[in-house]
């Protein structure tokens, strides 16, 4: 992948794309495994959106994510162009539960 120096992914053109970083965690017990969003620029598209820090993919593009899915979401992301929407599942705890939310953000 080749990020800007904040960590998000770069498009051929030099920008960055929706301005959302992720990455994937596996814990021993699976409590917390998945991938998650883990930086969104103040003024990135991913914010905009409705995504927060800490939410994890499920969902990308009509795509379960599952173990080993961070190329295609990368892929994914860089495949739209600008105005073209790009669905994103995420499930986010709050309150002590698990809301699944789903979001439309449309590419810059």
């Amino acid at each position: 992948f080749r990020y800007d120096k904040n960590g998000f992914p770069y498009d051929d053109w030099g920008k960055a794309v929706f301005k959302i970083s992720f990455d994937a965690y596996f814990d021993d017990n699976g409590q917390y495994e998945g991938t998650y969003i883990v930086r969104l620029h103040s003024r990135g598209v991913g914010k905009k959106s409705g995504l927060k820090v800490w939410d994890k993919i499920i969902n990308l593009d009509g795509k379960k994510i599952q173990k080993g899915d961070l190329d295609y979401i990368y892929t994914a992301m860089r495949s739209k162009k600008s105005g073209q929407e790009l669905p994103i599942t995420v499930a986010r705890r709050k309150n002590g539960e698990v809301v699944i939310t789903k979001i439309v953000m449309v590419a810059p």
